[in-house]
Formats: C-alpha cells, sequence, structure tokens
C-alpha cells in the first residue's frame, strides 16, 4: 500500500542517508586544508596576514588550517573567503580549475606561460636565446612582479580618479 501526503501525493521512502548534512571524510578536509594553506601562502603569506585583512577569528581559521583533524569551511565562509579573496571555491574544495575567480589558467601554468611569452618576446627582438633565458628571472618572479606593478598602478589611479571625483561633485573624503 502507497503511503500518501496529506494532499494525496505518493510519499517516497525515506533514503537510508540523504543529502541532508554529513561529514566530509577527513582525507578530503586535509586535502582541503592543504590547498587553502597554499592559497594563503601565495597571496597573503602568513595566515595573520590573512586574518588581519579579512578579519577572521583566529580559532576559525586554526580550525580549517589544522594538520591533524581540518575542519572544512561551511557555506557562509566559503561565500565569503569567495567574495573578498577571490578564492574558487571549486578549486578549494574540488581542485578543479584555477585557485582564483575570474582567473583561465591555475596560477603556475599562468606564471609559466606568462615567463615563456616573454623569453619569447625578448627573443623575437633580436636578444640571444641565452641571454633572454639568463635575464628573464623565474615564472612566479615575473609574474608577481607585473601583478604587483599593476595593484601599484590601479591604487594610484583609484586615488586620483577619486580625488578628482570629490572635487568635481564637493564630495569629501568619507564620500559625505
Amino acid at each position: 500500500m502507497d503511503s500518501r501526503t496529506k494532499r494525496g501525493r505518493v510519499r517516497k521512502e525515506r533514503q537510508p542517508r540523504g543529502p541532508g548534512r554529513q561529514k566530509v571524510p577527513s582525507s578530503e578536509a586535509r586535502a582541503i586544508s592543504v590547498r587553502l594553506r597554499k592559497f594563503i601562502k601565495d597571496e597573503y603569506e602568513t595566515i595573520f596576514e590573512l586574518r588581519e585583512a579579512k578579519a577572521l577569528p583566529k580559532s576559525t581559521l586554526q580550525g580549517w588550517l589544522s594538520r591533524s583533524a581540518p575542519r572544512v569551511p561551511d557555506t557562509a565562509a566559503l561565500l565569503v573567503l569567495a567574495r573578498e579573496t577571490t578564492l574558487s571555491p571549486n578549486w578549494l574544495l574540488l581542485e578543479v580549475g584555477p585557485e582564483k575567480l575570474g582567473a583561465v589558467l591555475p596560477t603556475a601554468d599562468a606564471e609559466a606561460a606568462f615567463r615563456m611569452n616573454l623569453v619569447a618576446e625578448v627573443r623575437s627582438r633580436g636578444v640571444p636565446d641565452w641571454v633572454a633565458e639568463t635575464l628573464v628571472p623565474d615564472a612566479r618572479t615575473v609574474y608577481k612582479r607585473a601583478a604587483d606593478e599593476y595593484v601599484r598602478l590601479g591604487r594610484v589611479f583609484a586615488k586620483e580618479v577619486g580625488a578628482a571625483l570629490r572635487k568635481r561633485t564637493g564630495l569629501r573624503a568619507g564620500g559625505e
């Protein structure tokens, strides 16, 4: 005999273990923790720097980064991390795609491709191969220098545009 709901629909049998809240297997939790630690090292250099920059509780970060029994960030924390640090939840949880939202390649691949293209460009302008290979630093350094320079330029630009807009509209520094 079929069990029916109040409105007469056939009631499905409950699954012994449904899609509700489940514990992440410890091996996957450790892998997530390792990826998060790598992201922090690459982007913030230290856990303290991330904690201060994003006002994350120390105990929360310690739980996520524990080497023995790490906890996995919950959905709300993943959302905050994604929005505020551009950390890709796909990469963090599944190691799929690039580390950052909006990126086309994982950072290591982008760094290597950037250096290879730069060396090729230098060689195409008449510099001998061995000089180009020696002159252009390692992939991480080249990529980081370029990114740091654009960050610096972006901050200067934003500051100058902000000042010009405030001057034009008569706004004060706090947007008042």
